[in-house]
């Protein structure tokens, strides 16, 4: 076992981002829309329940985690959506209203295939 820690050869730069984990994941805004490849799926319990944190290759923004929401969370407990799968998400711009009287703007996901 190596008693030093290593060290990247000259010319070589940290691949790792800062916002990859324990960072803050997007938050889409009405209307905005998101696509690209999940590079990594993260899971957990949390005091609301199960969460999933994607972290997405988009075509414009670049990498980024998103907390899955709305059909997006249903498609992963699902197990339609897995890395390496192309997916858009996509949150709406009307606000919905749940049984319970409250409302909210759902977020749609879908991924490559026929119809």
């Amino acid at each position: 076992m190596a008693s030093e820690m290593p060290s990247a050869p000259d010319g070589f730069v940290d691949a790792a981002a800062p916002t990859s984990d324990g960072s803050e994941a997007i938050e889409l805004s009405p209307g905005e829309t998101m696509t690209g490849p999940v590079l990594d799926i993260s899971e957990g319990e949390g005091d609301y329940g199960s969460w999933f944190r994607l972290t997405i290759k988009d075509q414009d923004r670049g990498v980024e985690d998103y907390f899955a929401k709305d059909e997006v969370k249903t498609a992963l407990k699902q197990g339609n959506l897995e890395r390496g799968d192309t997916v858009w998400i996509g949150r709406g711009t009307e606000e919905v209203e749940m049984d319970d009287g409250e409302t909210y703007i759902p977020t749609f996901c879908k991924i490559p295939g026929n119809d």
